[in-house]
């Protein structure tokens, strides 16, 4: 997809191109993944299990964060064609925002009871919507910049805008046996499959 998407928008790709340029049959395609879209949100949400979603589990924010940076600045490519899709489809750049915009509700909201044994209540869950809209609008800008900013005092401001109750409740010192350092190219994704 990312080979692909250097010439053509996701819009204009078609899955057997997908497949022809991976070595795969369409058959494991959509074994694996509902459509091509389906394929992009994936790829999107891997970059976030291996860095946001271990904030609380195996690391901090800073180191979070760093991770997810350096995800976003190795595939910058791939996530600024991902976020500029025309709209033109029936699942356009709305819908594809509006779920990895969800799906990091999802993830912080879960990541919130497992370190706190509850729900977020109102107020924590308010914050956690806010935080998840405003770190996707901020990833898009920062990776279309022509130098992404990746330094501690960059990250240190980006943490700043993090709720305070759901910063302090997921804030634990990083486990760096549990979660090497992450970079996670496209390339090493399409091997994969």
């Amino acid at each position: 997809m990312n080979e692909l998407m250097a010439e053509q928008s996701l819009e204009e790709i078609r899955t057997v191109d997908i497949c022809a340029k991976a070595g795969v049959s369409r058959q494991t395609f959509y074994r694996n993944f509902a459509d091509k879209y389906d394929a992009a949100i994936w790829f999107m949400e891997e970059g976030a299990w291996h860095s946001v979603r271990q904030i609380g589990v195996t690391c901090g924010w800073k180191t979070g964060h760093r991770r997810l940076f350096a995800f976003v600045a190795n595939n910058r490519g791939f996530i600024e064609r991902f976020f500029q899709m025309r709209g033109s489809s029936a699942i356009g750049k709305t819908v594809m925002e509006r779920t990895i915009e969800q799906n990091f509700i999802i993830h912080y909201r879960e990541q919130y009871e497992a370190a706190t044994g509850c729900a977020p209540d109102e107020k924590i869950a308010f914050q956690i919507t806010a935080f998840a809209k405003m770190s996707i609008e901020c990833i898009k800008e920062w990776q279309s910049s022509s130098d992404p900013d990746q330094s501690e005092e960059y990250i240190d401001i980006f943490l700043s805008a993090v709720p305070r109750g759901l910063y302090d409740a997921l804030d634990i010192a990083d486990r760096p046996q549990d979660a090497p350092e992450f970079a996670f190219p496209l390339t090493t994704l399409v091997a994969g499959y």
